[in-house]
């Protein structure tokens, strides 16, 4: 039997969760192997929802993204009379693979960034030796980030583009908001440094 504990442990910001609890208690939603299964709440053998999850096509799962930018913890939802379960349905087959590199050919045109709560950005966070590296655009991260070992675009990419766009949601991004817009370098974000850069906000990330 699945303890409360663990049936209600949903995932944290640019974490998902695995399993998701049936209102009326009955079922477990859970991803597992890249498919989506109904584990019974009293015990007993799961039930195949989905069966051709794999490397290039999963379900009910999403990328750290969804967790970090859009507040997304779940990728499974139940009907609130606990009939109908909805999931996420990623399909990659076909899509190219790009090689990073560690070097570019010139400076970006257009940087797209998000701020954290934390004031982070890219994956920049406070205290990673990542922030002091000069002599490469691109870099992996020295510290775990919320689970997450991560690559960046490190200050002197940033720096070099030639336009970057902020685009920036929720209350809890408010205060960060105005140490960015006072160019305050004790948050990550508040060090990049390009000449031309555009601040989107919704109302509560403008107004807190």
């Amino acid at each position: 039997n699945f303890s409360a504990s663990a049936v209600l442990r949903l995932g944290g910001r640019a974490q998902q969760a695995t399993r998701v609890p049936s209102p009326d208690g009955r079922w477990v939603a859970e991803h597992a192997d890249g498919n989506v299964r109904l584990v019974p709440a009293s015990g007993g053998e799961p039930v195949a929802v989905t069966t051709e999850g794999g490397a290039e096509r999963w379900f009910g799962s999403a990328d750290w993204v969804y967790g970090e930018e859009l507040d997304q913890s779940s990728a499974m939802w139940w009907s609130p009379d606990s009939t109908r379960l909805a999931y996420y349905d990623f399909n990659e087959a076909g899509v190219p693979r790009y090689t990073l590199l560690a070097g570019l050919a010139g400076p970006i045109d257009v940087v797209q960034l998000g701020l954290g709560d934390d004031g982070h950005t890219a994956s920049l966070v406070a205290g990673d030796p990542v922030l002091d590296v000069s002599a490469s655009p691109v870099a992996a991260t020295a510290v775990r980030y919320r689970g997450t070992t991560r690559v960046t675009l490190t200050y002197p990419a940033l720096d070099a583009a030639r336009h970057v766009l902020w685009l920036v949601t929720g209350a809890d991004k408010h205060r960060m908001v105005q140490l960015l817009e006072a160019g305050d370098a004790t948050i990550p974000a508040g060090r990049v440094r390009s000449p031309e850069q555009v601040l989107v906000l919704d109302r509560a990330a403008a107004t807190g």
